[in-house]
Formats: structure tokens, sequence, C-alpha cells
């Protein structure tokens, strides 16, 4: 399931941005290369869902995508966009959105509108008391 698409990077930091990003043919820069930004938003699509499959709360696909987990796969695929020449917010925004998967992961976060779909077993310890073997009186 897709978190982010092309139209909400647009969105996120405008046409003329996204551009410069991923027109890597023409000079000065003059189109959005749909294939790099294809590339990069599959990469943080996959990295979001790791991060949920890991929790074992959440069923995939999930119903709806919240805006939290779409802004989170945006910032992902800015930062797989800009390489080495990165602005120190782009790569802020990058720790801050993976803290916030490793925080949905443990369960520290919960994904808005998005029912857990599967129960938090995770550290319990079931007991099913059975019959007694010995008693005062029995010998063996």
């Amino acid at each position: 399931m897709p978190y982010a698409t092309l139209s909400d990077l647009i969105v996120a930091i405008g046409e003329p941005e996204l551009i410069l990003l991923t027109d890597r043919i023409n000079d000065p820069p003059s189109a959005v290369d749909a294939a790099v930004v294809a590339k990069a938003l599959d990469a943080a699509n996959a990295m979001v869902d790791s991060y949920i499959m890991g929790s074992g709360r959440y069923e995939l696909p999930l119903p709806s995508v919240p805006d939290m987990l779409r802004d989170t796969a945006c910032d992902i695929a800015l930062y797989k966009l800009h390489g080495v020449a990165m602005p120190e917010v782009i790569a802020l925004k990058y720790r801050d959105a993976l803290s916030y998967l490793r925080d949905v992961q443990a369960g520290r976060a919960l994904l808005q509108g998005v029912a857990q779909g599967k129960p938090e077993t995770a550290g319990l310890v079931y007991f099913t008391p059975g019959e007694r073997v010995f008693t005062r009186g029995s010998r063996v």
C-alpha cells in the first residue's frame, strides 16, 4: 500500500523543488522525473511497511493512511532524493520519521484511525492449572 504518492510530495515541498531534486537529464531542470520519485517512494513505503509489520499490531494493507504516516513516508522519500548534498532539516526530519516508526513498532505511538488488528500478547504468560498428582497420603 502506498503511504505517500507523487502528489503528496508536491504538496509537501512544491513542484519546483521536486523538479530540482529529480530531473537529472535536462539542464536546467524542467520536469519531475516520475521514475526517480517512484524509486524513492517505493523505498519509503517499504520501510514504513517493515516497521508496521514488525509491530504485530496492525494488519496490512491498512484500510486508510493516517496523515502522520503519509508525512513520515514523504520525509523518508525526500531524504532518499537528496543524496549527499542534504540540508540538515531533511536529515532531522528523517531521524524524526524513524523515531516515530520505532514508537509505532514498540506500541508507544498508535496509528490514528486504524484499529489494531492483532492483540498484544508479548510478555504475557498463560497458565492453566492441572490436576493434582500427589497428595499427602499417596505412595510412590
